[in-house]
C-alpha cells in the first residue's frame, strides 16, 4: 500500500512585506490544486526589519498549512552555540 503524497514547501524571506499576500494567495492555490495532504508552506524569516513576520503570522493564523519560523526570534533568544538543530530525514518507501 502506498502512501498518500504530501508537499512542504520551503520559503526563505527577508523584506518581503509587499509581497507577502501574493505569496500567500499563490502558494495556497498551487496547494490546494494538489491531490492527498494535508500540504504545508514552511516560511522562514531572517530577521526582516519591515513587517512581514507580521504578515506572515496573520496568514498562518488563518490557515493551519502554514508554518513560520522567525530566526531572529531564535537568535535573539539563545547564543548561536546553544542552538540545537534536528535533521529530520525524508522516509522514501
Amino acid at each position: 500500500m502506498s502512501r498518500p503524497a504530501r508537499v512542504s514547501l520551503a520559503i526563505p524571506v527577508y523584506n518581503e512585506e509587499a509581497v507577502v499576500p501574493e505569496l500567500v494567495r499563490r502558494t495556497t492555490a498551487a496547494l490546494d490544486s494538489l491531490p492527498d495532504g494535508p500540504h504545508e508552506i514552511v516560511v522562514v524569516d531572517d530577521g526582516s526589519s519591515d513587517h512581514t513576520l507580521e504578515l506572515l503570522e496573520k496568514a498562518a493564523e488563518k490557515d493551519a498549512r502554514f508554518v513560520v519560523v522567525s530566526l531572529s526570534r531564535i537568535l535573539a533568544t539563545k547564543r548561536p552555540w546553544e542552538l540545537r538543530w534536528t535533521w529530520l530525514p525524508a522516509t522514501w518507501s
